[in-house]
């Protein structure tokens, strides 16, 4: 048997990330991924393969801990399955694999175990809210929301998926949008976290402090200190349009955009 140089806590939580694409859910993802108690795996697609393609849902969580642990190993931009994609989509990844072999860095007992795929996640809630709602509340998971200004957003969806204009990416941003909103209605305070990326942004090692909090991991100064390090700090210069404020309204979602206006 291959060993394993980590171990699931007999209590381990699930954790997903539900919203839009384009949002740094990828980067957030990794992120959480180099934490000592936690594996979060990028597009794994375990609700997909969960509730659509009734696969068995042991087998699911063992491969998702293997993925994430692979990630963890050689960072995405080194992983067969996944560095192709990363190039298409995250042209200026900075590498964590160097990380891995950071003693402080090193798996513990993991605690959270988690799948980053935001929008798909969104999408399958839509096909399968009953499926999805009825998962999440009795494996007592956890739900990370990460919203970025939808035009910016909407802008990197046109470069990275070819969407054909920005109106047809942002009715795509808001719709993922409304439905991480409708999954909140459902879910109670300390099961779902919202999180903006601008504020990752400014204030990582403040938002990744208060994030582990509500993760229930560890939070360890050095950690932050070096992990916050591989975060760009890069303020959005473009402020959202009367049309785009005009769909915001229209999708009923000022409430989660206000600060953008």
């Amino acid at each position: 048997m291959e060993h394993k140089e980590y171990q699931l806590s007999e209590h381990v939580q699930m954790v997903f990330f539900f919203g839009s694409p384009r949002t740094g859910s990828t980067l957030l993802g990794q992120i959480l991924n180099y934490h000592p108690e936690c594996l979060i795996a990028s597009e794994f697609r375990f609700l997909q393969r969960l509730i659509e393609k009734r696969e068995p849902e042991d087998k699911l969580r063992s491969e998702l801990a293997e993925t994430a642990f692979r990630h963890f190993n050689n960072d995405l931009t080194h992983d067969g399955d996944y560095k192709k994609t990363l190039s298409q989509y995250q042209s200026k990844w900075k590498d964590f694999s160097d990380l891995a072999t950071n003693e402080r860095f090193s798996k513990k007992e993991i605690k959270i175990l988690g799948d980053k795929k935001a929008g798909g996640n969104a999408k399958v809630y839509e096909l399968h809210k009953d499926g999805v709602v009825h998962y999440i509340e009795s494996k007592s998971a956890k739900i990370i929301h990460l919203i970025r200004n939808p035009y910016d957003a909407s802008l990197s969806l046109i470069k990275s998926h070819g969407f054909e204009n920005e109106k047809v990416a942002l009715e795509y941003v808001l719709n993922t949008t409304s439905l991480a909103t409708e999954i909140e209605s459902k879910f109670q305070n300390e099961s779902f976290y919202t999180l903006f990326y601008e504020d990752l942004q400014k204030e990582p090692q403040a938002e990744l402090a208060k994030l582990c909090r509500f993760l229930g991991v560890n939070v360890d100064d050095y950690w932050l200190e070096l992990i916050s390090s591989r975060i760009e700090s890069k303020a959005s210069n473009n402020s959202i349009p009367d049309w785009c404020k005009q769909e915001i309204e229209s999708a009923n979602l000022n409430h989660v955009f206000e600060r953008y206006f």
